[in-house]
Parts: C-alpha cells; structure tokens; sequence
C-alpha cells in the first residue's frame, strides 16, 4: 500500500512537471489579420465574395480551430456567409489562411445599377491552445464593385465553309468587361439572311477577364433547303443580315443587334471561244467573268453544259472538274471538248468550206451564303468545220514496158488545207487507172503537216496487160484517168477519202 501511494505521488509531480514546462515555452495566443478580398464567379447579378484571414500560431506546439462565426452585411442588408470548417490544424510555428465566403445577389439585394456596394464583416475565430480555450475578434469594413453590363459589338459575319448543302458562318461578338473581376456570360441569336430567319445560334457558357476585351465567334449552320434565296440578292451583290441576340450573364440579359449587309460571289457570262482545233474535234471555252469578295475560294458545281453542232447534241458536261474562284476578281475559262463525228464525211471535208452553227447552253452553279444561284450560259456562234488535206496525182511515169507488162510508178501529194497543223498524217488505199485497180499504196506516218503545207508519197505497180485490158489502152494516150480509194488518219481518227482524177502520162 505504501509503494503503491509512491509511485502516485511520483506520476503526479511527473505530470506537474510536464505542465510547467509547457506553460513555461508557450508564446500566446494565435494572432489574425486581414488577408484580403476576392471576387469569383461573377456574372451581372451576383458574385461570390471571399474574405480572408491569415492566422499566425507562434506556439512550439499545433492549435486547432475550435469555432469560427462572422456576419456579413452589404448595402446594409444581411447576407449569409459560409465559415471555414471547424478542426483546421496550424503547425507549430506555422500559418494558415482561414476564407469566408458569400454568395452576394445584387439583383436581390437591390444594388443593381450602383457603382460599389459597401460591406462590413464581423465575427470571431476560437482556438484550443496550450493554454486553453482562445478567441479572436474579427472585422473589417470595405467596398464591393457592383457588375457592370459589358459592352458588345457585333461584326459582319465571317464566312467559314461553303458547299453546295449550307454554309457555315461565324458572328464576331466583341464583349469589353470594365468590371475589376472576370465575368461570366453566353450568347444567343437568330441570324437573318436575304430576309427570312435562317438559323438559331446558341454560344457554351464564356468569360471575359477583368478590364479585358474579347472577341467571341458564334457559330451558325444554315442548310440551303431552308433558305429562299432572292434574285435580286444576286443582282445587288449583296444580302441584307440581320442578328438578334442575347448576351445572358447569371439573371440579367443585355440586349444585342446587328443589321448589315454581307457581300456576294457573283458570275458574268462572258462568252464561248474555239480552241485546240482539229481533225477530230474541237474545244468551246466558255469564259465567266468572276468577282468574290468571301475570304475564303468557291468552288462551282453542280453545272452543267451541252454542246450541239446544227441541232445535234455532240458532248454533254454534267459535272465540271475543281474549278474554284479565288477571293477578288478573276476569270475562268471553263473547256468543253467535242467531236465532229459523222460532219466530217469525205465529200463534205473535200468540197467547199463548210460552216455550222455551234451552240453552248446550260447553266452554272453558284454557292453564296444565301444559298446556290444558277447562272445561265447559252450562246450560238459559227464554226467553220475543218477540211481534209487535198489529195492529188501529181504524175504518172512508165517504165519497163514489154509485150506483156509495164511498170507504171504514181506520184501523190497531200496538201493541208486548213489553218491548223494537222498531226500524224497517213493516207492507204486502192489506186486505179481508167477504173481497173492496178495495186495499193501506203504513205505511212507522214508526221505532222503544217498549215497549208505539202507531203509527197509515191508507189509502183507492175501492168499486167494481158488482164487489164483497158488500162494497157489508157497507156498509150497521153492522159490517163487515174482514182484513189481509201482513207486519210490523223492520230485516232480514220476518214474515208476517194478522189479521181486525170494525169498526164510521161515515159
């Protein structure tokens, strides 16, 4: 019993001791001070207003957060405060910054409209210390900045994509915040193009940073099946846009409106023109005159163009290829290549110089913001068909003559008749004397021939005169009536070509 009262009597002055030495390092109480005032989430009728406190603990050893109470009063109208959570531990030694915050609804608070709203924070942070329970008063007085509306400007819109199904445009808003803290908003619209309402555009939700400016593009998707497009549009080269809007921040919506004109791509028929004739066909090129003031190039389609030669359809253009107006003026030159077909008979193309009558018609396809113009192209114009190079006999000389046989050597010419080269000239047939088929002679490639130039080309048969009969007595005059019977090619295509005529025989 007496060891037992000893050892309590020893953890007692123990447990003293402790005490003492505790109560003896012990500094004092924690110590706050204002920390400053923030502004966030803010939009034009409310804001969250956070004040801060900045708790110093000069002990050796942690304090905690035992309570914390303040009231909050703005433009002299309570409002509730959220406190920091009780149990907070400061180190030893250490700080920590300790946040109340308020939702502050000016529109409810009936400070809209007011430059600053003054405020006063009152309360009290307690804390468990070594030295017990310790309580700190807190207050402080300042002012707090009301929303302001920002300004906004709306742009023209800003074309982005166009295509043959709709066009995507983007309507510049520019918002200017004055306000000291950032401030929260969205944007929505209807968008009006050549006069009826197109298209709804709704913007996420943005921010614009304090004292800053900010330009926001809305976007908007018009489907040209939902569009009346105006002719008149066309004429003018410009459509007139209309935008109504909203910019919406919290409860508060500030009005916004543009009416404007927006430029159109337009094209000017200009005519069609002949090019790269030949043989075998010819080019029309049709010539559009083209003005784009978008940023950004057009592509044309879908078109379509035809072509007849004296009310005979010869080629069809259904689609034309990637053919793009550049932004500003220019001029594009759209080709259609056509064949001549059954026009070039070998009894036309050696007569006299033919002229038809060659007509370009179909229509061109536009896109412009406000939907897909169709501009028309029709024009007949004259066309003077090509010829096929003249053939004739040039001479005729016999050799070799004997009782039964002869050799009989003809000499041709091919004259190019035209006012264009004609390429890869060859020319194969029969060649008859006084109507008896006395052999066959090829030229081969001739190569090219130029504009009014010549080629010769010769053969020598063997006259058998016991079985041309008629041909042996043409022989023995002075003229002889000679034939060509065969065809004329110039690269792929193949013409018949006949000719007849009287030679002079020489010895």
């Amino acid at each position: 019993m007496v060891r037992v009262l000893m050892v309590a009597v020893a953890a007692l002055s123990l447990s003293c001791s402790l005490l003492r030495e505790v109560a003896n390092t012990a500094v004092g109480p924690p110590v706050a001070t204002f920390g400053g005032e923030t502004v966030a989430g803010a939009s034009l009728d409310q804001a969250t207003l956070h004040v801060s406190y900045v708790v110093t603990n000069p002990n050796p050893v942690s304090v905690s957060l035992a309570g914390a109470r303040a009231t909050l009063v703005v433009g002299g109208k309570p409002v509730d405060v959220r406190a920091p959570e009780i149990g907070l531990s400061i180190p030893p030694d250490g700080r920590a910054t300790l946040d109340f915050s308020a939702l502050v609804r000016f529109q409810e608070l009936g400070l809209l409209g007011q430059a600053t709203a003054p405020y006063r924070v009152q309360g009290s942070l307690s804390f468990t210390t070594p030295l017990g329970p310790s309580t700190l008063p807190l207050e402080h007085d300042g002012a707090l900045a009301v929303p302001r509306a920002p300004e906004v400007a709306v742009s023209v819109p800003r074309l982005t994509a166009l295509t043959f199904e709709g066009v995507v445009l983007e309507v510049p808003v520019q918002v200017k915040n004055a306000n000291p803290f950032p401030l929260g908003f969205s944007l929505q619209g209807s968008l009006e193009l050549g006069g009826p309402k197109v298209a709804v555009a709704s913007g996420p939700e943005e921010q614009v940073g304090a004292g800053e400016t900010r330009v926001v593009g809305l976007p908007v998707k018009i489907a040209f099946n939902a569009v009346a497009a105006a002719a008149s549009a066309l004429r003018a080269g410009s459509a007139k846009v209309v935008f109504e809007g909203a910019l919406r921040s919290g409860g508060v919506t500030v009005p916004v409106r543009l009416s404007d004109a927006i430029p159109l791509p337009k094209l000017e028929f200009k005519g069609v023109s002949f090019a790269e004739l030949s043989l075998d066909g010819v080019t029309a090129v049709v010539t559009v005159g083209t003005e784009n003031p978008l940023p950004i190039g057009v592509a044309l389609g879908p078109s379509r163009l035809a072509v007849s030669v004296d009310g005979n359809k010869v080629a069809e253009l259904q689609s034309l290829p990637e053919t793009r107006l550049s932004p500003g003026p220019g001029e594009l030159q759209l080709p259609v290549r056509f064949g001549f077909g059954s026009l070039l008979t070998a009894a036309a193309a050696m007569g006299k110089p033919r002229t038809a009558r060659v007509r370009v018609e179909g229509a061109l396809a536009l896109p412009t913001p406000i939907g897909v113009f169709q501009v028309p192209v029709d024009e007949t114009r004259p066309l003077e068909l090509p010829r096929l190079p003249e053939l004739a006999f040039v001479g005729l000389r016999l050799s070799n003559v004997t009782l039964t046989n002869a050799t009989v050597a003809v000499e041709m010419s091919l004259t190019n008749r035209n006012a264009f080269a004609i390429p890869s000239v060859q020319a194969a047939g029969a060649v008859a004397l006084a109507g008896v088929r006395v052999g066959d002679i090829a030229s081969g490639d001739l190569g090219l021939i130029e504009a009014g130039g010549t080629r010769q080309l010769t053969g020598q048969f063997t006259l058998d005169f016991l079985r041309t009969a008629a041909a042996a007595q043409a022989v023995r005059s002075s003229a002889v009536p000679m034939a060509f019977d065969g065809t004329i090619s110039s690269g792929s295509l193949s013409l018949p070509l006949r000719w007849s005529q009287t030679v002079a025989l020489t010895r």
